[in-house]
């Protein structure tokens, strides 16, 4: 069975630290800042649609 954020994980986890070694931090950091400016999300709503449709799992308030 295909786990739907497994792709994510292996370039996390695997790929990035593999290629970048110790500035894979500040890679991640500047990647989700650049990404974050690129979606209009404008409550957590969205925002929890859309992580679960891009594969990031689900969000939610506990």
């Amino acid at each position: 069975m295909q786990s739907p954020g497994a792709g994510y994980d292996i370039l996390r986890y695997i790929a990035l630290p593999e290629l970048f070694g110790d500035e894979k931090d500040s890679l991640l950091y500047f990647m989700g800042k650049k990404l974050a400016r690129k979606f209009s999300i404008s409550n957590m709503e969205e925002l929890a649609t859309f992580f679960y449709f891009d594969g990031l799992g689900e969000l939610g308030i506990h």
